[in-house]
């Protein structure tokens, strides 16, 4: 359920944002409690999106409502569904762990807990996840 109400909040996204790219260009006040950090890496997916390169960034970046809109529905269709993806995979190799101490299986519990700490280790690396 979650994917699905990701999904619809990015289309819904991607529908603002395209309603307001046909009310001109309006700067996007980010809210007070977004750190520059935080905009700026917005700002860089935005223009990574939209084709340009993180090297063009300004040092203090100023968005267009549209721009803001569609970055954050691109965020969630792409960065949100993965990290979910990651914890799904998270959660049923758990799930065969808890099974197999259920059942004393000392054999399968190994395996299980290996599985865990190699997806673990992998999303790790890729930056996704746990």
């Amino acid at each position: 359920m979650a994917d699905r109400i990701l999904a619809l909040a990015a289309d819904m996204l991607d529908a603002l944002s395209e309603e307001w790219s046909n009310n001109g260009c309006n700067d996007w006040d980010a809210p007070d409690d977004m750190g520059d950090e935080d905009l700026a890496r917005l700002a860089r997916h935005a223009w990574e999106n939209n084709g340009k390169q993180a090297d063009e960034d300004p040092s203090e970046p100023v968005l267009a409502d549209f721009v803001a809109a569609g970055a954050v529905g691109h965020y969630l269709r792409h960065e949100v569904s993965a990290a979910l993806a990651d914890l799904t995979r998270l959660r049923a190799l758990l799930a065969a762990y808890g099974r197999a101490v259920e059942e004393r299986d000392e054999d399968v519990a190994a395996d299980a807990l290996r599985d865990i700490e190699e997806e673990a280790r992998a999303q790790h690396a890729a930056g996704t996840g746990g």
